[in-house]
């Protein structure tokens, strides 16, 4: 706001300290501009600021994680963020990290990333943890069938499995807890309500076959098929009690300064390309997107939604039609122009509503320790 005079020292040079001071964003550009005494002037060529942070990759063992990272990297040095990679160490596997598994998982990370000198970098590092699948699931839930024969004389039945979601209430077709977690099951239950009442018959386990979608899916199982034959002859409806997925989530980004990479979703391999699309996604949260516009926080973009419109967290639905009471539908997912849309799209870069934002982004703060 005001010129500065300054005396240089006996070698004829003067730092200065405490006395000048840059916007915290990145990717801004400016001149020091000085004149002497003598009238003589001189400009500096243009410095053009960035903020740094260190990432230090903390894997699972067996599991496919990314093999390169230059994606992610690139995209947050377009955003005037440098990324230096301190080296990738691993843990134990766990097979998946649902909601009541994350204390778990956030321990065993602790531990390995603390036996690491990468601690030394804080509060500037963010460890980005490569896991196996991150599904939740929705346990013990009811599925009847419609009216049905059965008896010696009858084929088997076949159950869709449908329902309701947590995070979205629409009912729609949900997939078995199939073969994600040794030693846990789909199956709780099953019984044969007759028809006009009657006491419920109790049907066996192995009475009933989870059907997979396809024979190059194996384990994806939308369908569970009942032999009624073992039961007496009458008619009535199939219950079910059964756990079921109620989503695979691409990533997290947690407390502190851990974010989470899914290298496995669906019961198949994510590509590294996704996975750094994860990697943009998540540590865009880290620094504070998608913004509300509150404290000192830049002003909230125009295709900003949140948790209460779909997905969890604060997201951007560029590409996709304003007005909208939820997001997070298939033709939304694939109309979606940003990374920091709720869902994995195939996008790796912030869109031009979110890309002044990151820009903006205090990160003077860092994080602190997961």
């Amino acid at each position: 706001e005001e010129d500065k005079c300054y005396t240089t020292d006996d070698d004829g040079t003067h730092i200065i300290t405490d006395d000048m001071f840059l916007a915290v964003g990145g990717m801004d550009s400016y001149h020091v501009a000085a004149e002497d005494d003598e009238g003589n002037k001189v400009r500096s060529h243009p410095l053009t600021t960035w903020r740094l942070a260190y990432i230090k990759e903390v894997s699972m063992k067996d599991i496919p994680a990314a093999d390169s990272t230059g994606t992610f990297m690139g995209e947050f040095a377009r955003q005037g963020i440098h990324l230096e990679m301190l080296g990738r160490i691993e843990m134990d596997r766990m097979h998946n990290i649902s909601t009541g598994d994350q204390g778990t998982y956030v321990a065993n990370v602790r531990t390995a990333y603390l036996g690491t000198d990468a601690k030394d970098k804080e509060p500037y590092v963010v460890v980005v943890g490569y896991t196996d699948h991150l599904a939740v699931k929705n346990p013990s839930q009811q599925v009847d069938s419609a009216v049905v024969d059965v008896g010696p004389d009858q084929g088997p039945v076949n159950v869709a499995i449908r329902g309701p979601g947590l995070t979205n209430p629409a009912i729609s077709d949900r997939n078995l807890w199939n073969n994600l977690v040794p030693g846990e099951g789909w199956f709780v239950s099953a019984q044969f309500i007759p028809e006009g009442g009657g006491a419920p018959v109790a049907i066996a386990e192995d009475r009933c076959e989870a059907v997979a979608v396809s024979a190059s899916r194996p384990d994806t199982c939308r369908t569970v098929r009942v032999d009624v034959s073992g039961l007496s002859a009458g008619r009535g409806v199939i219950r079910l009690r059964v756990n079921w997925v109620d989503r695979m989530r691409g990533g997290l980004a947690s407390g502190g300064n851990l974010i989470c990479v899914c290298t496995r979703a669906w019961w198949r391999d994510v590509s590294a390309t996704d996975q750094n699309q994860i990697m943009i996604h998540e540590m865009g949260h880290k620094v504070g997107m998608v913004p509300v516009g509150t404290g000192a926080r830049p002003d909230k973009t125009a295709t900003y939604y949140d948790t209460s419109q779909g997905h969890v967290g604060p997201h951007c639905h560029k590409g996709i039609p304003a007005g909208q009471a939820r997001y997070d539908s298939a033709a939304d997912r694939a109309a979606s122009e940003c990374v920091m849309y709720g869902a994995t799209n195939g996008k790796t870069r912030f869109c031009d509503e979110c890309t002044p934002a990151v820009r903006k982004q205090d990160l003077t703060a860092g994080w602190s320790r997961l």
